[in-house]
């Protein structure tokens, strides 16, 4: 480890490019330190997000409006352009520590999922063996630019992030009506063309049948089916009026042969598909 005058400490600096910075998350930077007995930092502001959790011993966080004292396996995140402060706190086991600093448009969303925020920067006891292990790999991840680097940096973030969701999240218990219902269209605009069901929307999103229907025709303003219908629908008229032809278009959208996908057409806008069909090369 490297040594500072209030810390003993080990750094690996990532270095993200423009393509990094496409994702939704990138990590800056991460380290692990153990602390002299008059360890402090701050007052201070970071330009990127830096996620601290408590490996032993205590730490009194302050940002100016509240003050904290976090114990081994609590968790808090220096958030950007906000002035924050920590310190050594009385404990009979040494302070050690270890960090992750990222950046990216999706940071705010996964971060308040936790939940962590501006006003409550800090959550108890999060800390577990394969949120250790996560962290580990994303410290050894490798910093160059190969494929294989960027893809495995972006993993381990993920995956170190993941470990701190509640445990309601991570098995898949319905949210509020609102957030699952749109959960379910982005599932059905993403899936529709792979011969998906109601039944496998309302099963993504962890919601019964009949439950599901009620609630999205009432927020939604028209029936599951009929919005996967829909979607199906407008994509085939498309596909026809640029040149693809009937087989190809009922294969491209789900159905096993032109006669189903035929019969569906016609009912919905009530004429033959071949009457869409233009054969100018597409």
């Amino acid at each position: 480890m490297l040594e500072r005058a209030v810390e003993y400490y080990h750094v690996t600096h990532f270095n993200p490019d423009e393509y990094d910075k496409n994702g939704g998350l990138w990590t800056i930077h991460a380290g692990m330190n153990e602390a002299k007995p008059d360890y402090h930092a701050g007052p201070r502001m970071v330009p990127y997000y830096s996620l601290h959790f408590v490996k032993s011993g205590a730490v009194e966080l302050s940002d100016g409006q509240q003050t904290v004292i976090l114990n081994k396996g609590d968790v808090f995140c220096l958030f950007p352009e906000r002035t924050y402060t920590y310190r050594i706190y009385k404990h009979p086991d040494e302070l050690r520590m270890g960090w992750v600093a990222f950046q990216g448009m999706q940071a705010d969303s996964i971060l308040s999922s936790i939940p962590l925020s501006p006003s409550l920067p800090y959550v108890r006891q999060k800390v577990t063996r394969e949120f250790l292990l996560a962290y580990e790999q994303l410290l050894h991840a490798g910093t160059g630019s190969s494929m294989h680097d960027r893809l495995n940096r972006s993993i381990m973030l993920y995956r170190l992030l993941s470990q701190l969701l509640p445990a309601e999240l991570e098995i898949g218990i319905p949210t509020r009506p609102d957030q699952w219902i749109e959960d379910s269209k982005n599932y059905m605009d993403t899936h529709y063309t792979e011969d998906i069901t109601v039944q496998h929307a309302a099963e993504y999103v962890g919601v019964h049948r009949s439950y599901f229907s009620k609630m999205f025709t009432e927020r939604v303003g028209t029936t599951p089916t009929q919005y996967l219908k829909r979607l199906k629908m407008d994509k085939a008229l498309l596909m026809l009026k640029q040149g693809h032809s009937v087989l190809e278009t009922a294969l491209s959208l789900g159905y096993s042969d032109t006669a189903s996908f035929s019969r569906a057409f016609h009912r919905y806008f009530g004429s033959a598909p071949t009457r869409y069909y233009k054969s100018e090369p597409h």
